[in-house]
């Protein structure tokens, strides 16, 4: 059974939750955070990989990310604008479609809500 289930498989702004989804969210937070510093090995992400499209550069959300899949069992891949030309040279919709069929999750830090929200669409 998966430590937590959110109801929609995009969170596009956190107005998108319910309070009870918050707490879900927290509590899932702290039970992964006491097994790490218990030295349990918890892998709850094993063979899952999350796409991380940074068309604003982060350094903290970028470690957040990468070191949380790690941690967890699963695999991140960074994809720079310039690698992807996202919505200049590769269309929104085809970035989208391609990395649905090949990861588990993406996460995008952009400039454009609006191409957040394209990009949930497809």
């Amino acid at each position: 059974m998966p430590l937590l289930e959110l109801r929609n498989k995009d969170l596009l702004s956190i107005a998108d939750l319910e309070p009870e989804e918050i707490r879900l969210i927290l509590e899932a937070g702290a039970i992964c955070k006491a097994k790490q510093r218990a030295g349990e090995i918890f892998v709850p992400l094993l063979g899952k990989t999350l796409g991380m499209i940074f068309h604003k550069p982060s350094a903290r959300t970028r470690a957040s990310f990468d070191i949380g899949m790690y941690q967890l069992g699963g695999h991140s891949i960074l994809m720079k604008d310039e690698d992807i030309g996202l919505d200049t040279r590769e269309p929104v919709e085809d970035v989208a479609r391609l990395f649905s069929r090949y990861m588990d999750a993406v996460v995008i830090r952009t400039f454009d809500h609006d191409l957040l929200c394209r990009f949930a669409q497809h």
